[in-house]
């Protein structure tokens, strides 16, 4: 069991913000403030320790998280579980408002596992089911020298971000994110899911300095067919006509694959990429004699907060609040209450 050191922490400076409080009062006896100065004061200490209130009560939430590594289960406060999951799922180099809008859609996306319940565990440390987690080992190891910098640098995001999340119409919402959209437009969630969130709608993203963007994959013709289950080397296609045997027939609006036929039989962009490993469905191919190049741009399923772009918008000067709002469309930042879980 892990003891819940950052929950000791807050109810410390709560103790000592009241005690910072109540001096105030006193002080304007003492003439040393102005009636004016005294109530800008009184006003600044009871925000923070109205919001130190409400960050206790979250802080003291605890998850169960299933580590797919190890096979075991652990429990840990919630905060601190957050550190491990922004540590690794955006690069700790990135600008202090790209990493606290993702801990804020971390944090968002813990409690929304929470409500569906489990007898066992809430989350998982699979990317692939839940979100990506490492341990303070393993950040060592990623990080080298930098980790106390860096591990520093992330467990301030998450303080400055205590109990903050995503909601849609006063409910919290399913904070989708991925790597790289490709540096255009994000996708509608309907397009890979099927089911439509009116917060997960396409928005214009940009971002430079991505190594994401037009990465080049290169397949044989018969490798191709193996992956998709095909033999397209027997089909009738000869030589300069290859090109019949692909097809993208239908795009979505930001341009990724939602349909393509291969050697006549149709496949879902989703399925292609997960056939021959490539980072997006926002691609395109071309045929160099029995070989076939794919050209890629952006990382994962382009839904969502698009990492590489909250990096560019954070060194243009926009904050984690105004990021999240972009990309989680029509939501509010709000401050977590127990009820609210």
């Amino acid at each position: 069991m892990v003891k819940p050191k950052r929950i000791k922490k807050i109810k410390h400076q709560r103790k000592w913000q009241k005690r910072w409080y109540i001096f105030l009062i006193i002080a304007v006896f003492l003439g040393q403030f102005g009636n004016g100065e005294l109530a800008k004061q009184i006003t600044k200490m009871e925000r923070e320790i109205n919001h130190l209130s409400t960050v206790q009560e979250t802080s003291s939430e605890w998850v169960n998280i299933y580590n797919h590594k190890t096979g075991q289960i652990m429990t840990l406060p919630i905060e601190d579980y957050l550190i491990g999951v922004v540590a690794a799922e955006m690069p700790a180099s990135f600008a202090l408002e790209a990493l606290k809008a993702q801990a804020v859609a971390a944090r968002t996306f813990t409690y929304k596992r929470l409500q569906r319940g489990n007898s066992q565990y809430h989350l998982s440390t699979d990317a692939s089911i839940d979100q990506a987690w490492i341990s303070e080992d393993e950040q060592r190891q990623r990080w080298g020298e930098r980790y106390a910098e860096y591990h520093q640098k992330i467990a301030q995001v998450v303080t400055a971000t205590a109990g903050e999340v995503v909601t849609y119409a006063g409910e919290i919402i399913e904070p989708l994110y991925h790597a790289s959209c490709g540096g255009q437009y994000t996708e509608n969630a309907e397009n890979v899911w099927g089911g439509v969130r009116p917060y997960l709608v396409s928005v214009a993203c940009h971002h430079n300095d991505d190594p994401n963007i037009a990465v080049k994959t290169v397949f044989s013709l018969s490798e191709v067919g193996q992956r998709l289950g095909l033999e397209l080397e027997t089909l009738p296609a000869l030589a300069g006509q290859k090109g019949s045997l692909f097809k993208i027939s239908t795009s979505s609006e930001s341009n990724r694959v939602l349909e393509m036929i291969v050697g006549g039989k149709h496949f879902a962009g989703s399925q292609i990429r997960s056939a021959l490993g490539l980072k997006s469905t926002l691609f395109s191919y071309q045929f160099d004699d029995d070989e076939v190049i794919f050209t890629t741009n952006g990382y994962g399923h382009g839904v969502g907060l698009c990492q590489y772009g909250a990096e560019s918008y954070a060194h243009e000067g926009y904050d984690y609040r105004w990021i999240l709002q972009h990309y989680y469309t029509g939501t509010e930042i709000t401050l977590l209450q127990m009820s609210n879980v």
